[in-house]
């Protein structure tokens, strides 16, 4: 079984892909729209989880694609919790704890070059959501850490502005993209 979940791990990241871009919701609003939509899109089965095609669901920057999207831009933004994760897209699909095997190979394949730079990284947990099945997820690294010039340089690549302060709890510090898991 371990064997089984560290091949998983390599077999994951070897399919990372850089996060899409839309624009960041600016307003409360829109974050709760975009929750919403991603709350109304979440249960169903599309194509790549065994069901019938559903353009808002299967298609690349369709409904449930862009909120996701969005809800993860705002999220790394505000250095968020794992309550706030919670709050806004649920429970995790799967959870990466520090102690499971592969963790570490998982982290820094997910985040090449910045996991180094993450102060915590280590010891930080990789929440995944399934987007199109296990086909294509959104990778959440959360841990206790502190923003500074590393994490700016991870908030250029998803365009979304980091604030510099020191998080004694753990909080959303990094975002990614899994493709073809299966």
């Amino acid at each position: 079984m371990m064997q089984a979940t560290a091949g998983l791990a390599a077999q994951a990241v070897q399919n990372v892909q850089a996060t899409p871009t839309p624009p960041t919701p600016n307003t409360a609003a829109e974050i709760v729209a975009a929750a919403a939509v991603w709350r109304r899109l979440r249960p169903l089965k599309g194509h790549f989880s065994g069901g019938v095609w559903n353009a808002d669901v299967d298609h690349w920057q369709g409904a449930k694609h862009q909120a996701l999207q969005q809800l993860a831009q705002h999220l790394l933004a505000q250095c968020a919790s794992p309550r706030q994760v919670l709050h806004l897209l649920g429970p995790a699909d799967t959870q990466w704890r520090p102690d499971k095997d592969g963790h570490r190979q998982l982290v820094e394949r997910l985040f090449p070059g910045d996991a180094p730079k993450l102060q915590s990284a280590q010891r930080a947990q990789v929440w995944l959501y399934h987007w199109r099945g296990r086909h294509d997820q959104l990778a959440l690294l959360l841990g206790a850490g502190v923003r500074d010039e590393a994490q700016q340089e991870i908030s250029k690549k998803s365009r979304a502005a980091l604030p510099a302060t020191t998080q004694a709890q753990p909080c959303v510090l990094a975002t990614a993209w899994l493709h073809d898991l299966e």
